[in-house]
């Protein structure tokens, strides 16, 4: 993508440079306490400073994701960094469903669990998923 961009574009708009070598870098290396750090230091342009909100964002609820399916627990700083931001409260803000331990400094990542439906909709589809399971396996003893 780098190499379609004109060159003049590259050297007259600092942020566009800016944006590839920082950004796009880090984002490439998976670095994402280094993105969060970034965007937030960047003094962003009107036209540009919503879509790299936007792209917090978007890193922030993945990395979020990431943590409630792979942590039990998961240190203070270690969060604060994945998550980009800079404090207890905000943790809970973004993620009210999890706890914080105070005296170990540990969050405890709770994954948000699917709603049952109205007359037991989710049993019901447990109930489908057994059902297919044993005619499969009675197709394959046949």
């Amino acid at each position: 993508m780098w190499k379609r961009i004109p060159v003049d574009i590259k050297v007259t708009e600092e942020e566009i440079a800016f944006i590839w070598n920082s950004i796009g870098a880090e984002l490439f290396r998976g670095d994402s306490p280094s993105v969060h750090k970034a965007i937030k230091e960047h003094a962003w342009s009107a036209d540009l400073k919503p879509y790299a909100e936007a792209l917090q964002l978007s890193i922030r609820k993945r990395n979020s994701e990431l943590i409630e399916g792979a942590f039990v627990t998961i240190g203070l700083e270690h969060c604060l960094n994945l998550l980009g931001l800079d404090s207890v409260d905000d943790v809970l803000r973004f993620r009210p469903k999890w706890a914080f331990e105070s005296q170990k400094a540990t969050f405890l990542p709770m994954k948000e669990k699917p709603n049952e439906g109205k007359d037991g909709e989710l049993g019901r589809k447990s109930e489908d998923k057994i059902k297919q399971l044993a005619q499969f396996v009675s197709f394959l003893e046949n």
